[in-house]
């Protein structure tokens, strides 16, 4: 009996260690789109200046 609780919690403790790292993981993507974006934005204005 104690091995089933032992193993059940073993379980959901994973599943939501799982989820939780998947959160972190779109979190750590949107900032990494986001950065990305940004450095896009600085370089456009560079690239217009350029040409005079």
């Amino acid at each position: 009996m104690m091995m089933m609780i032992v193993t059940l919690t073993v379980i959901v403790v994973a599943d939501l260690v799982h989820r939780k790292n998947i959160e972190i993981a779109k979190i750590e993507e949107k900032k990494i789109v986001n950065r990305k974006n940004l450095k896009n934005l600085n370089r456009k204005p560079k690239l217009m200046k350029l040409p005079k």
